[in-house]
């Protein structure tokens, strides 16, 4: 269902958010030359606010709430640049509402037998924050995050299914990251006729977040790191490299791996078919372990989760062509 309500809903915000001029213009740091509109993420978050609690029997309003007040300091950054203390603000508010207030991961003990609670609650905590900037900061091309939530959304789902886990709230949110991920994937598919915006990035981050720490719940934290192997190294990797060069962390920047293949002369689309068949692969290697669930198959998975990862990044960064920064 959230296929056909975002297809339908994303056609329909287009002429609006033109209409009003809320529109991505490129700049020096863009991987698109073409203005665009952006803001397809207000139907999206939405339409999973109104299915969570349509389909889901959950007496509790912490999880849409922290998404609706993301999505509304989001939308107001999309319209007018707020300064990065409030959005961090804002983004430490809604973790903290879900870590502490929200039954479903209030008390996740993971790593119990090497740190004690506060310790593991903490690393939570600012894995989750990690998270929502993170998608955010790979929402840089067209269609690589309908990509990574169809990836996240399938592997959670088979991983679950093949591990006979039972969780309608991980196959709710597995479901509507597939559903979306590929109605948004219709828009953005490169050229795209639309963007996410802040709006979107930064609730999805959340949400995908929140699938994994209930997927790290289920004792399927292996699927969470595999399925999300590509997005964390980067994203972390890019990281610690401009930490060394002492650039402002939060400004925004084209130096993530996937915008370096661009650069390089490698179209939006050859950039998100090899983060595609990459995600296959992670979602094989997901469904492997969960099958067979003995320890040594999982860390063989894990190990070649990496390795496929390590190889993405070097396709990325040494097949060159002829530099085209056009949207095709």
């Amino acid at each position: 269902m959230s296929l056909v309500i975002n297809v339908v809903g994303i056609k329909a915000i287009i002429p609006f958010l033109i209409s009003k001029k809320i529109i991505d213009l490129p700049n020096e740091r863009s991987s698109h030359i073409i203005p665009t509109p952006k803001g397809a993420g207000i139907v999206i978050i939405l339409s999973f606010v109104l299915m969570y609690h349509l389909f889901l029997d959950l007496n509790d309003y912490f999880f849409s709430f922290s998404i609706i007040f993301l999505a509304i300091i989001s939308l107001i950054n999309d319209l007018k640049q707020l300064p990065a203390i409030i959005r961090f603000l804002s983004h430490i508010l809604a973790t903290s509402i879900l870590l502490f207030l929200w039954p479903y991961i209030k008390e996740v003990y993971i790593l119990s037998s090497l740190m004690p609670p506060w310790a593991e609650n903490t690393l939570i905590f600012i894995l989750i924050l990690w998270f929502i900037n993170l998608f955010n900061f790979m929402d840089g091309i067209d269609g690589i995050s309908g990509t990574q939530c169809i990836i996240l959304g399938i592997g959670s789902m088979l991983s679950m299914f093949l591990l006979e886990k039972e969780s309608s709230l991980i196959l709710f949110i597995a479901g509507f990251l597939t559903g979306s991920g590929l109605a948004f994937l219709f828009w953005n598919w490169n050229p795209a006729k639309v963007f996410l915006g802040d709006v979107g990035s930064i609730p999805m981050g959340l949400i995908s977040a929140v699938l994994m720490v209930l997927l790290c719940k289920n004792n399927l934290w292996f699927s969470a790191i595999i399925l999300c192997n590509y997005y964390l190294i980067d994203a972390t990797a890019t990281l610690f490299k401009r930490m060394l060069k002492k650039k402002i962390l939060w400004k925004a920047h084209n130096e993530h791996f996937y915008q370096i293949a661009i650069q390089n002369g490698k179209s939006h689309s050859d950039v998100c078919k090899a983060i595609g068949f990459h995600g296959a692969i992670m979602i094989f290697l997901v469904s492997i372990s969960s099958y067979l669930y003995s320890n040594t198959i999982i860390i063989i998975c894990l190990a070649l989760s990496i390795l496929s990862t390590i190889m993405l990044i070097l396709y990325f960064l040494y097949q060159r062509k002829t530099p085209d920064l056009t949207n095709e």
